[in-house]
């Protein structure tokens, strides 16, 4: 099977099993490591990936899912101004992650801020908890999201 998508802002290919899973093709095919297979069954949240805009667990998503999707990983998420506005936002919560989940951390903060809407206090402890590191407590996450969204509306509106 041969199935065409987006990925990191480029057109890629992807010939191979159907069932064949994203974290394994991104890591395998495209040599994009940020997205870790821990777990393989969508408990622990470390291979989060945007999925055209939407945060996804890589470990989950088959490769027959993946045709016309935007994917971006936490490498193609690495640089600009989306970016630095959730590293101010940390920053400003006083959020310090591990290494191990810190990609996902970032890139659940951007599926749920990157309209510049603001999430629900639920939506974003929700979003906390679907990573299974141990690292920073679910409500200092989400008070770095709230920051992460200043910081972005400010950007963005000149505040």
């Amino acid at each position: 099977m041969t199935v065409t998508f987006t990925l990191n802002g480029a057109d890629a290919k992807f010939t191979g099993r159907a069932q064949a899973r994203l974290s394994d093709i991104l890591r395998e095919r495209f040599g994009l490591l940020g997205a870790k297979s821990s777990c393989l069954v969508g408990k622990c949240g470390f291979c989060v990936v945007l999925v055209d805009g939407s945060a996804g667990l890589a470990c989950l998503i088959p490769a027959f899912a993946l045709k016309g999707r935007a994917i971006v990983t936490i490498e193609g998420f690495s640089e600009g101004a989306a970016r630095e506005d959730i590293d101010r936002g940390f920053a400003e919560a006083g959020l310090e992650s591990c290494r191990y989940c810190e990609a996902s951390r970032i890139l659940v903060a951007e599926a749920l801020i990157g309209g510049a809407t603001r999430p629900s206090k639920e939506a974003m402890l929700a979003a906390a908890r679907g990573i299974g590191c141990r690292c920073c407590d679910p409500r200092l996450f989400a008070r770095g999201i709230e920051k992460a969204l200043e910081a972005r509306l400010g950007r963005l509106h000149g505040r």
